[in-house]
């Protein structure tokens, strides 16, 4: 009882460290990084250096956006690279015919590839991430065979200055769309009841299954809106750098989920949030950014890249060690407490 009771006593002011560092940690991290960068290049805080840092890091925080919805569904989708290129193809393929075409026709496209993964996934039971590596790689051969592997350029520069140029300072039209799409995806997980339910059919589909959720509903879901978000990326970058390129989005997939990982959106599912996954991104951006003011090799910081992921992930796995250590020192605690048969209740 002596032992049961200090660990009683040591339990809540450890759970409630672990907790902090949970809750906070892409925080902590952010602002570490901010620090050191900052000393380490006082260039990265000039205003030009912001709002060309956030015009790159707003592809991948798109792409984020709608990555963390599939993973708080407990799956993944490792194609958004290849639909960035693709999408990006098809928007400069048809910009003669008008922007808002050509995004329309992108947005289509992404949402397509999605719902053939979602139906894949739902429907036959597939792995997401077998389906989507399958589709990651004939969305990359659509993308090369739509002009033979070459880049295609547009034809309303006036639209692709329009997508660069700053509107409120740091902001580029870009980065604008990003910031909407985050609090927008951001307030449907969080304060409705359908956002809800990809956190509890991420926890145990069959869970949700028997509650009544039509989970194969909400999984062809999750795709189409990382489909949609990918789309949007790639159709917004290509035609905010004049070109569409096959080879576009060939290290994004792996980028965004180091950076969503990072963020805390859990890979088994059913934990995470678009705005600290959007965190997650934009603090590897900051690493990438110093690395290349600094002029280090894009070498080191994919070592650099991997080294963060895998710190996250055991830091992950030891915290979920010491959650599940507590949880059974309390089921211990209070069967110790419960007083033997014919011994009077404790006061």
């Amino acid at each position: 009882m002596i032992l049961a009771g200090g660990a009683r006593r040591r339990r809540p002011a450890t759970a409630a460290i672990v907790r902090g560092i949970e809750r906070f940690r892409i925080f902590i991290l952010l602002g570490v990084v901010l620090l050191a960068a900052g000393s380490i290049s006082p260039h990265l805080l000039t205003t030009g250096n912001i709002r060309g840092l956030l015009n790159v890091a707003s592809t991948n925080v798109l792409v984020a956006a709608g990555l963390t919805v599939v993973m708080i569904a407990g799956e993944i989708d490792l194609s958004v690279g290849s639909t960035l290129a693709l999408t990006g193809m098809i928007a400069m393929v048809l910009e003669p015919l008008g922007v808002a075409v050509a995004v329309l026709a992108a947005l289509a496209a992404g949402m397509g590839i999605g719902l053939v993964n979602g139906l894949l996934v739902s429907r036959l039971r597939i792995s997401s991430i077998l389906v989507t590596i399958g589709t990651m790689i004939v969305v990359k051969g659509i993308a090369l065979s739509v002009a033979n592997g070459q880049n295609v350029s547009g034809t309303d520069l006036q639209a692709s200055l329009a997508v660069q140029s700053p509107v409120l300072s740091v902001l580029s039209p870009t980065s604008i769309v990003a910031i909407v799409v985050v609090t927008a995806f951001q307030i449907i997980l969080w304060q409705t009841v359908y956002g809800r339910t990809f956190y509890v059919i991420g926890g145990s589909e069959d869970r949700g299954r028997l509650s009544g959720i039509s989970t194969d509903r909400y999984l062809v879901a999750a795709f189409l809106i990382s489909g949609f978000a990918a789309a949007l990326a790639g159709s917004l970058l290509s035609l905010g750098l004049f070109t569409g390129s096959p080879y576009f989005g060939d290290s994004t997939a792996f980028t965004v989920i180091a950076g969503v990982v990072v963020g805390g959106t859990s890979l088994l599912g059913a934990e995470g949030s678009v705005l600290r996954s959007t965190l997650g991104v934009l603090l590897l951006a900051i690493v990438a950014n110093v690395f290349s003011i600094s002029g280090v090799s894009t070498f080191i910081l994919s070592i650099v890249t991997g080294a963060v992921l895998l710190a996250v992930v055991l830091l992950d796995s030891y915290l979920g060690h010491r959650r599940r250590r507590d949880w059974g020192l309390r089921r211990i605690t209070r069967h110790d407490e419960r007083p033997a048969a014919g011994e009077p209740a404790p006061r």
